[in-house]
């Protein structure tokens, strides 16, 4: 039977604003809110049945001092206060030098997981005595990577709870790049010899957004009166205290943070949802281990 969305994706955008507008019953005041963009065409090549461009406002954070240098910080949200809130708090950290920051590397992690292996031990042995064949593979997939610095540089290999299967990860240092493509043609690329040293077959061959090797702390120095006296400051840890204790608290203790994490990662089109799924695992890990 055919129905409004029949081979809707071969339709031109026109024609799909039009089957979205009959089919929502729109009157002409919400049918102009999707006028055309002269980004149209960019996003009819960027996604699937696209009918328009989304704008969110963009600005900047500003009196930013990071490791002694003067920063704008570019901020992509729909919110209000977000872009003020930041500029406070770095206002506040820049009279005691603002923030200083460190970083663990560019370090990602590619995932090959191998099941009905008979022996995962003898397997693993088996990787680690082919490591340098591997990761010669795996750096044919992205030579330029290479050539730049990057690239595959080391191979671990994890049994699982599963007596039968093991994981191995591909460790690739992506430099500035989120890095989802070269991990990704580098796993499938080493997958087939893997089986064929395991005799197990491959099943996920991805990266792994769980970025623990790609860590950025940082720090800085507010003083008291700075935050209305020491009454606020212990008011500040409580709240952080229970955030701690109670998940329902949180939840919009961990929102906040990301009020000020994900209009970065917008700003600079990075991938946002990446950035969340890694945080949130993160978490969990941290929750488990402190329990």
């Amino acid at each position: 039977m055919k129905h409004t969305f029949t081979k809707f994706h071969e339709k031109s955008m026109e024609d799909r604003k039009a089957a979205v507008f009959a089919f929502s019953q729109l009157n002409e005041e919400a049918k102009s809110l999707y006028c055309n963009s002269e980004y149209d065409q960019l996003s009819d090549q960027l996604v699937e049945n696209a009918i328009g461009v989304m704008e969110i406002p963009l600005g900047v954070a500003v009196n930013f001092v990071i490791n002694d240098i003067e920063r704008v910080i570019p901020m992509a949200t729909e919110e209000s206060s977000v872009i003020a809130a930041a500029s406070h708090g770095a206002k506040l950290a820049r009279s005691l030098g603002g923030f200083h920051a460190q970083v663990d590397g560019s370090y990602m992690f590619s995932q090959i997981h191998i099941v009905h292996v008979q022996d995962p031990y003898a397997a693993k042995v088996k990787i680690l005595h082919h490591r340098d064949e591997l990761i010669g593979l795996a750096n044919q997939e992205d030579p330029i990577l290479q050539q730049l610095g990057g690239g595959a540089y080391d191979i671990t290999v994890r049994a699982q709870e599963d007596p039968s299967s093991l994981v191995v990860h591909l460790h690739v240092d992506t430099l500035d790049a989120m890095g989802a493509n070269a991990a990704n043609t580098m796993a499938e690329k080493i997958a087939p010899r893997i089986e064929e040293i395991t005799s197990g077959e491959a099943r996920l061959k991805i990266i792994s957004n769980l970025a623990d090797r790609r860590i950025v702390r940082v720090y800085c120095e507010v003083q008291h009166e700075q935050l209305g006296g020491a009454d606020v400051v212990d008011r500040i840890v409580q709240a952080c205290d229970i955030a701690k204790r109670d998940p329902y608290r949180a939840a919009t203790h961990n929102k906040g943070i990301m009020n000020g994490i994900i209009p970065i990662v917008l700003a600079t089109g990075n991938d946002t949802r990446a950035v969340e799924a890694g945080l949130m695992h993160m978490l969990v890990k941290v929750s488990t281990t402190h329990h």
